[in-house]
């Protein structure tokens, strides 16, 4: 089960990578919206059963993934595929930094096995940062609003990367 899991996430960020791509290409940087959206995340389930057997097995939760697991599938940020600069989106990201924020203090002091996962937060918090305090506030079509793709595409991937972050310290 672990390998299927694993393997939807590959799955969702690529799809995410992708879907910067298209907001660059549909004339994000010009001040227009794209259109599109991108399927809502289904959370993992803790049990799993299989049709050769009837009993069903129980995968063990640590502590930061039975916290923040669902948090994070959540935040997934679907509402900034068609305004990345609008208040829906701006308020998604301030949300997600919000939940990176606890994770950096949380992960923090669980010792160094999380040390992976405070990278990772620290690296969403900062483009949440940068995204609600300089990005939204850039002309359409200047060099400011370029530059701050690569911010967007921090943010797209997000949740998904501390995620796997978490799975990798809780679910080897």
């Amino acid at each position: 089960m672990m390998v299927t899991l694993k393997g939807e996430r590959v799955l969702r960020a690529v799809r995410e990578l992708l879907s910067v791509a298209v907001l660059v290409g549909l004339g994000v940087l010009t001040g227009c919206s794209s259109g599109g959206g991108t399927p809502t995340p289904t959370a993992p389930t803790s049990t799993s059963t299989t049709a050769a057997a009837t009993s069903t097995t129980t995968t063990t939760t640590g502590p930061l993934l039975s916290r923040f697991g669902a948090r994070l599938e959540r935040q997934q940020l679907v509402r900034c595929d068609t305004d990345p600069f609008g208040s829906v989106c701006v308020q998604s990201i301030r949300n997600l930094g919000g939940t990176a924020r606890d994770l950096v203090t949380i992960a923090g002091a669980m010792g160094e096995q999380y040390a992976g996962v405070v990278a990772e937060a620290q690296k969403v918090k900062a483009a949440a940062d940068e995204w609600t305090e300089h990005c939204v506030h850039t002309d359409a079509g200047s060099t400011e609003r370029s530059a701050c793709l690569p911010t967007m595409g921090t943010l797209r991937t997000g949740s998904e990367a501390m995620l796997d972050r978490i799975y990798e310290v809780e679910q080897p």
